[in-house]
C-alpha cells in the first residue's frame, strides 16, 4: 500500500501500523496490499472485457500511477499482459 495512503488509513483507524495490518489480515484473510491488488486487478479485468477505454484510462480508473507500473502488476498477477487478456476476450 502506498505509504501515504497506508499512513492515513492507520491514523484514521487509531491503531499502530502493525496492529492495523494484523487486524486487517485477520478480517480480510490477506495483507492490505494483497487485498488492494486483487481488487484493482478484478476491476481492470472488468474494464478490459467491456472495452471502449484506452489502457491509460483503465490505469487511471484502477489507481496506478503509470501504464508501465500497471502492466508489470497485471502480468505478475494474471500471467499475461492486459492487451493479451483483452484480445483473448477477457479470460
Amino acid at each position: 500500500m502506498a505509504r501515504s495512503v497506508a499512513s492515513a488509513i492507520v491514523k484514521a483507524a487509531g491503531l499502530s501500523r502493525s496492529d492495523f495490518f494484523e487486524r486487517f489480515r485477520r478480517q480480510a484473510g490477506r495483507a492490505p496490499m494483497e487485498y488492494a491488488t486483487k481488487w484493482r486487478m478484478a476491476a481492470a479485468k472488468t474494464l478490459l472485457r467491456q472495452g471502449g477505454l484506452t489502457k491509460a484510462q483503465i490505469v487511471q480508473k484502477v489507481g496506478y500511477g503509470s501504464v508501465s507500473a500497471f502492466g508489470l502488476a497485471f502480468v505478475r498477477h494474471e500471467g499475461l499482459s492486459g492487451g493479451a487478456f483483452a484480445n483473448k476476450g477477457g479470460g
